[in-house]
């Protein structure tokens, strides 16, 4: 979808007075001066002109896979350059198998930008898994110069924020080196049992130790530019079983809840720009066994509206065993953003979980202005973030409000 400079100008009402100043009659008074727009405006310029298959499109982040249909994704190829086309996605994320060399990612992911910016797309989020410990792609992988970082764990065992920022730091500076954009930590779940499955993933057992260090993290991830995702709301700590795997439940009532919330809280306050919501399910406070991440409850009723959280949220990976027994494929993408998140992460089936989506637009069953409300927050942080990368007008409009 590109935004001309005919189209931008008529959106703004300023060829109208174009025209008035060039004509010698009928136009007395000055030519105003062009006003500014700031990034929520030319958001909103952007979503009027999109259809609902963009719409659809743009609320989805996927692996490269999924749109090349392809085994394992290397680069940028004709299937790549076609599915994207059809799909013109949200975003990307990468995995082990994605990333070889230096080299190699560097080319993937600038040749995708550059794919984007050909069909008229909105720049990608491209995003990777890198906390450290046992949850990183890069760090201490062959060939690359980033370090192994340490588990989470170890890292909140010194108590010292210092090392949790310079930790996120270094992780920040090989994402942005490579091209990356996103990093999908940190982790702000407390893990109050020794036997949690996210313990190593976990600063650790104590909601205020966890608060401090995610916040640190998220000071330094927005320091040397890549947008962060405080996960995995509302804090997946006590469980032992992986949601992965299987369903993963709590009992907890909502003030017994407070503790998971807490780091939350203080990532929010440290301006994190996304949070990632888990497949924990808590029938003490929902009064069913419907996973988080697909409960009006638990996002729109605590992450929204509790809290008050207005930024990107996120669902884990839509194709996860937590989410298979509730859901159909074609279904998993419309109730997460039927329950107030922004991005359907990785469904199973992607092309039947788009369908469902646009069909769900069509049909009215998701009001547009739902929809819109999760394009306005995501092409705002994309227009804050990254204003490079979109095309000449909307640079030169963004320019104007620096």
């Amino acid at each position: 979808m590109n935004l001309t400079r005919r189209r931008f100008l008529e959106a703004c009402g300023l060829v109208a007075a174009s025209i008035c100043g060039v004509a010698a009659t009928g136009c007395s008074s000055p030519r105003p001066a062009p006003p500014t727009f700031p990034e929520r405006d030319l958001a909103r310029l952007l979503i009027d002109e999109m259809t609902a298959e963009e719409k659809a499109a743009q609320l989805f982040i996927v692996t490269p896979e999924q749109i090349s249909g392809t085994e394992l994704s290397l680069g940028v190829d004709d299937a790549f350059r076609e599915g994207l086309q059809a799909h013109p996605v949200c975003g990307l994320t990468y995995f082990d198998g994605n990333i070889v060399d230096p080299a190699q990612t560097s080319t993937m992911l600038s040749d995708t930008q550059a794919i984007a910016s050909e069909l008229g797309m909105m720049p990608p989020f491209l995003c990777v898994d890198e906390e450290g410990g046992t949850v990183q792609r890069i760090g201490g992988k062959p060939g690359f110069d980033s370090p192994f970082i340490g588990d989470a764990r170890d890292i909140g065992a010194t108590g010292d924020v210092a090392v949790a920022r310079e930790t996120a730091r270094t992780i920040a500076i090989a994402l942005r080196d490579l091209g990356f954009n996103v990093d999908f930590a940190p982790s702000c779940d407390v893990a109050t049992s020794e036997s949690s499955n996210m313990r190593r993933r976990s600063f650790g057992a104590e909601a205020s130790l966890v608060g401090r260090m995610a916040a640190a993290q998220i000071e330094a991830f927005e320091d040397e530019g890549i947008l962060c995702c405080a996960k995995h709301f509302p804090g997946i700590g006590d469980p032992e079983n992986d949601s992965h795997a299987s369903s993963i439940y709590s009992n907890k009532t909502r003030e017994e809840l407070a503790v998971q919330l807490a780091p939350f809280v203080a990532a929010i306050v440290a301006g994190v720009p996304m949070v990632m919501v888990g497949h924990l399910s808590l029938p003490q406070i929902t009064g069913s066994a419907i996973p988080a991440s697909i409960s009006p409850d638990i996002v729109q009723g605590i992450l929204r509206d509790e809290i008050g959280y207005d930024g990107v949220v996120t669902t884990d990976s839509l194709g996860m065993g937590a989410l298979l027994e509730f859901c159909s494929p074609g279904d998993v993408g419309v109730a997460a953003i039927e329950a107030g998140c922004d991005i359907a992460l990785m469904p199973s089936e992607f092309d039947a979980a788009y369908v469902g989506l646009v069909d769900a637009i069509k049909s009215g069953r998701i009001p547009v202005e739902r929809i819109d409300q999760s394009l306005m927050r995501i092409l705002t942080l994309k227009l804050k973030s990254f204003p490079e990368l979109f095309d000449e007008t909307i640079q030169e409009e963004l320019a104007k409000t620096r």
